[in-house]
């Protein structure tokens, strides 16, 4: 038991010190699951009168922020 309690311990004690939640992840996960109901949404046609451009633009949206959270999820320091 104290065994584990100590790995545990050095574990979460390792690494480089910064935080390693990423400041684009709640942003990524909201545009992804925004984009995801618009689309389903629109395919059903309850959306309809929302334009291509605003799908596009989430979607765009969504893959910068998940290209910019994983530059920033291999980060070293």
């Amino acid at each position: 038991m104290a065994q584990k309690k100590a790995q545990k311990n050095l574990r979460s004690q390792s690494g480089s010190g910064r935080s390693r939640n990423s400041s684009f992840l709640l942003p990524l996960v909201a545009t992804l699951i925004l984009t995801a109901l618009i689309y389903c949404l629109r395919g059903i046609g309850l959306l309809l009168f929302l334009p291509g451009g605003i799908l596009l633009l989430l979607i765009g949206l969504s893959l910068i922020l998940g290209i910019s959270y994983s530059i920033d999820k291999t980060r070293r320091f």
